[in-house]
């Protein structure tokens, strides 16, 4: 979606410019299509529509790379229908990553400053928060007696949840059932949702099982090499 960006607190940063989001998160954004000359812990202000919040610069993407024009931000306010979805309450996350991933803000300076940090499964499954395109099936319904199934597909998958492509929405922290038919992987798991927005909604899993954890971490580890 579009949105305008400016920085109030050092205009020489950012002069008022119009920009696209590619990841939103409870309490961050990814952001492109801006030229900041800024640097990370800046306080700068999206806006959309009439309605604005602020936000802390949490990393800045390099130029000359695919990254260049982003941002990943993470907000220092409530934020409150500027993305125009409904996202599940503020936790510890910060700006999210370049790749889509989102982690403590702390992390992202951590990692920015290690270039050499660990990026294989190992790490993954550790900070759970990877997402990976994954093509799918999905058959989903509110976990209750009698609920309606509805068919889906499956944009992509972590160790801690998955994205849903449907236009049927549920209320935030609804528990679903979902079955999942991922290549020759068929199983039925349980999960919550967390976001919801006009491309579907992002779940988490609860009361995974063992062997479901496994599965899952195993098909993770597949999508991250």
């Amino acid at each position: 979606m579009r949105v305008k960006v400016s920085a109030p607190d050092k205009p020489e940063s950012v002069v008022s410019q119009a920009a696209c989001t590619l990841d939103v998160a409870g309490r961050g954004a990814r952001i492109s299509g801006i030229k900041y000359v800024g640097a990370p812990g800046d306080i700068v202000v999206v806006e959309r529509a009439n309605v604005r919040a602020r936000f802390k610069v949490a990393w800045i993407g390099e130029p000359g790379t695919v990254r260049d024009g982003q941002l990943g931000l993470q907000s220092t306010e409530p934020v409150l229908g500027l993305w125009g979805i409904e996202t599940s309450p503020p936790d510890d996350f910060g700006g999210i990553e370049p790749d889509g991933a989102v982690r403590p803000l702390a992390a992202v300076a951590s990692a920015a400053g290690s270039p050499g940090a660990p990026k294989g499964p190992a790490s993954t499954r550790s900070s759970g928060l990877m997402r990976y395109t994954c093509r799918g099936e999905v058959a989903f319904r509110k976990d209750a007696q009698f609920a309606l199934t509805h068919k889906a597909a499956l944009r992509d998958i972590g160790t801690r949840g998955c994205f849903v492509m449907t236009k049927e929405k549920f209320p935030i922290n609804a528990r679903m059932v979902l079955g999942l038919k991922i290549g020759l992987l068929e199983m039925q798991v349980r999960a919550s949702v967390k976001t919801a927005e006009p491309l579907g909604m992002w779940m988490e899993w609860i009361d995974l099982a063992e062997a479901q954890r496994e599965q899952i971490d195993e098909l993770v580890d597949r999508l991250a090499v």
